[in-house]
């Protein structure tokens, strides 16, 4: 084969190459121009900063209470401190067994306050005269909790033929479900509120995000007229007791408004 035609071969491989790698240098910034412009596109714009406002509100929720507390105190008084201690053991037990009727047997429901022995001079509300033999007295206060206010009526009748007894009071108070359920309403009727008085300042505008924060809790007891809350051993209380009040759960919360 002739030099000339050798020569020639090689270029027109050496143009093939270069041609081929012009087009993959083409394809390459081809593919760059159109992601680039892509990129481009896809950018968004700016977007208005979110406002914020905070407000303050409160919601509230009632219910009739279906539970009650009762808080009985024996008073017993002897001339030892034994003896004085054996009439309160005798009453409590008493008492005790009246009360198992009314909490299903659940003895956890009923639970000592406060317990006492000590000489009745040491004794400042004694109501014993000075001649009498008795020298020492025993205290125990008692609250008892039941889940049916229609049971109080009953309970309190009996209970009160124990000598010695007295009841310091009488409250109806929310079961733990009552408390659950009404909690649940007070912050939504809270939230409610809140969003209400938002819409009033900034109109229609899109409300985005909201921080909600818990600032107070509270519940309001519903207890019977305090004439009825002290009364000493007597057969029945003077007429029977009606519960036709509630309780209230109210809660208040802040909620902070991101809107644009």
């Amino acid at each position: 084969m002739a030099k000339s035609e050798i020569k020639l071969s090689n270029l027109l491989a050496l143009a093939l190459i270069i041609i081929a790698i012009l087009s993959i240098l083409l394809f390459a910034t081809s593919i760059y121009v159109i992601s680039a412009n892509r990129a481009a596109i896809a950018k968004p714009t700016t977007s208005q900063p979110l406002s914020k406002i905070s407000v303050s509100a409160q919601g509230y929720a009632s219910a009739i209470p279906k539970n009650a507390k009762i808080l009985f105190f024996i008073n017993a008084t002897g001339s030892t401190q034994s003896d004085a201690l054996s009439k309160l053991t005798f009453e409590t037990s008493e008492l005790n067994s009246t009360l198992g009727r009314y909490v299903g047997g659940n003895m956890s429901r009923i639970k000592t306050e406060y317990f006492s022995v000590q000489r009745i001079i040491n004794y400042p509300y004694n109501s014993t005269p000075q001649n009498s033999t008795s020298k020492y007295v025993a205290q125990q206060q008692i609250d008892v909790s039941i889940n049916n206010t229609a049971y109080i009526q009953p309970l309190i009748d009996n209970a009160t033929k124990i000598e010695n007894l007295q009841i310091d009071q009488i409250s109806a108070t929310l079961s733990n479900a009552q408390v659950g359920n009404m909690t649940k309403q007070a912050i939504f009727s809270a939230v409610e509120n809140a969003t209400g008085q938002a819409r009033a300042i900034i109109g229609n505008a899109t409300i985005e995000n909201s921080n909600i924060t818990l600032n107070q809790y509270y519940i309001t007891p519903f207890e019977i007229s305090p004439k009825l809350m002290s009364v000493s051993s007597t057969p029945s209380l003077s007429g029977p007791i009606f519960f036709n009040g509630t309780s209230t759960v109210s809660e208040q919360v802040n909620v902070v408004f991101y809107y644009r």
